[in-house]
């Protein structure tokens, strides 16, 4: 499975996408204390120093075992 993130790339925060509602032009993200509803304005987003990540878990795990 593929889990998407957007990352600032001066600070390095990311904030997982957990659900993108398309009809209402709202994002779901989590960060690392909440999780919260932004509008979803892609050039925003750009502007801002983020850029999005795709993190394949299947990888992430084979990297964890010894």
């Amino acid at each position: 499975m593929t889990t998407l993130y957007f990352r600032n790339v001066k600070t390095g925060k990311r904030f997982q996408v957990i659900k993108m509602d398309k009809e209402n032009n709202e994002i779901t993200l989590k960060g690392e204390y909440s999780t919260f509803v932004e509008p979803y304005d892609k050039q925003r987003f750009i502007d801002n120093g983020y850029v999005l990540e795709k993190e394949d878990d299947h990888a992430e795990q084979q990297k964890l075992r010894p």
